[in-house]
């Protein structure tokens, strides 16, 4: 009982980022709500990200001002309104074009990124285990997310191909750039920098779309807590323990969570590929942790 308890205790920062990209999954289910309710993708987004900033604000109540990195603020605030918010861009962008399961399945594609930017800029090769697991996530995720109307088009799959690369480099570059803040202020400077952008985008487009019923609101308050505040605050935690490339592979368990929802909430029906695909991406996620349990107990870092 002893060593399963430090067996936990050691990969409890990877447990975060699974955590995170489950809780990360949340997000198409609320997200078809506002949808359904008149919301267009980025005033969805807009939404997402000022409620998100604005849970965010009562937790930095303790900190000192003075204590934290000017240049880590900046670092998260350029992180969240370039990186993150142009991946999201892409994706909704690419989805007219090819379909939400191809466009899924691209995006998937960023632990690609993450590793060959981890190879060439810290020198850090792919061990065997997260190699196979790759391998294994890219049929995982196909199965998991393609349907019967599968559509091609080259530009479609370029805008998706820029989903997955400026995810990839926002998720690689969050190592780093969160390494000298507190998880809760990483969180809130990548919330603020993505709400700057989709405002501008809202501003020049169709206008923000005020929430009008209590359901859109709650969806609203839905999305930013269990879809954006909860999950990048367990990925900032994470990522101060756990290898990027490694955290990236575990972070892929979001399109489990989101099929998951799907199937329990909105009755949708779950095909015998997209189990298979589910097992496949289990089974990847558990195996580059399997190494880990062996090793000395970590402790997660303090809000």
């Amino acid at each position: 009982m002893k060593r399963f308890y430090q067996s936990i205790c050691g990969n409890l920062p990877a447990i975060a980022i699974g955590l995170s990209g489950i809780s990360f999954g949340t997000i198409g289910f609320f997200g078809s709500r506002l949808f359904d309710a008149g919301f267009t993708a980025y005033q969805m987004l807009f939404w997402r990200f000022l409620f998100a900033s604005l849970l965010l604000l009562p937790l930095l109540k303790g900190y000192s001002i003075r204590h934290i990195s000017l240049k880590g603020l900046l670092s998260c605030l350029g992180l969240g309104g370039i990186f993150y918010s142009l991946s999201s861009f892409c994706f909704f962008q690419a989805i007219p074009y090819i379909g939400s399961g191809i466009a899924m399945v691209i995006f998937y594609a960023f632990p690609l990124i993450v590793a060959f930017l981890n190879w060439i800029i810290d020198h850090q090769k792919l061990t065997p285990r997260e190699l196979l697991a790759i391998v294994l996530m890219i049929p995982g995720v196909l199965l998991l997310a393609l349907s019967n109307d599968v559509q091609f088009d080259p530009f479609g799959i370029v805008l998706g191909m820029g989903s997955a690369l400026f995810y990839g480099i926002y998720f690689y570059a969050s190592k780093r750039g969160g390494e000298h803040l507190p998880p809760v202020w990483a969180s809130l400077m990548v919330c603020v920098g993505n709400m700057l952008f989709f405002a501008l985008i809202c501003w020049q487009g169709n206008g923000f779309n005020t929430p009008q019923s209590n359901g859109s609101w709650g969806y609203c308050v839905g999305i930013a807590l269990l879809g954006t505040t909860l999950p990048l605050w367990l990925l900032f935690v994470g990522l101060k323990k756990v290898p990027v490339t490694k955290a990236a592979l575990i972070s892929v368990l979001e399109p489990i969570s989101t099929v998951m929802i799907g199937v329990i909430v909105l009755d949708e029906t779950l095909s015998f590929l997209q189990f298979f695909g589910m097992i496949i991406i289990l089974a990847a996620a558990i195996l580059v942790q399997l190494k880990a349990a062996s090793k000395k107990p970590v402790e997660l870092t303090s809000v």
